[in-house]
């Protein structure tokens, strides 16, 4: 998944397609964040969060904003409105910050045995793994309306991931 991601940072580069690029950086957060809860899961003594649990929370808090605010500026600048969609992943991002955040927030220490990690996990490398899928239709298949592209594997993974959480829990 990380490989996946830099390859869409290296094409969004190349092709100038900043909605890969955030999607890519919003895949990788996923993927970073989910590795990083199944590391707490594991834990057998306390963990006192450093610098990796915290700077890609920070890099998701930028990149939402910039996935809320970039369809305002694209379209008032070629009129298209298909982008919108780009904010629904901006929110869902930035919901996903705001959880990381308080839960950093909240907890000096990290202990073993929390049953919200295995939750998060599933949550955020499920999510990864609809980002990607998303991406990848976007940029390979090509029907009209495009939003469906973009929001199907959503509606269709987000039941997923509450189904998993429920079923574990």
């Amino acid at each position: 998944m990380v490989l996946v991601a830099i390859t869409s940072f290296v094409l969004a580069i190349i092709k100038f397609n900043p909605f890969l690029l955030a999607i890519g950086i919003f895949t990788l957060y996923m993927n970073v964040r989910g590795r990083r809860y199944i590391f707490y899961n594991r834990l057998i003594n306390s963990y006192t969060p450093k610098a990796m649990d915290t700077w890609p929370v920070y890099i998701g808090l930028v990149t939402s904003i910039f996935m809320l605010l970039f369809p305002l500026y694209y379209r008032f600048l070629y009129g298209d409105s298909n982008i919108f969609v780009l904010a629904v992943f901006g929110l869902i991002l930035l919901l996903n910050v705001r959880t990381d955040l308080k839960i950093l927030k909240a907890n000096k220490t990290f202990e073993p045995n929390n049953k919200l990690w295995i939750s998060k996990h599933i949550g955020m490398m499920t999510g990864a793994y609809i980002a990607s899928i998303t991406a990848f239709l976007v940029n390979t298949v090509h029907i009209e309306p495009s939003w469906i592209l973009w929001l199907l594997p959503t509606l269709i993974g987000v039941p997923y991931i509450f189904i998993s959480i429920k079923k574990w829990k």
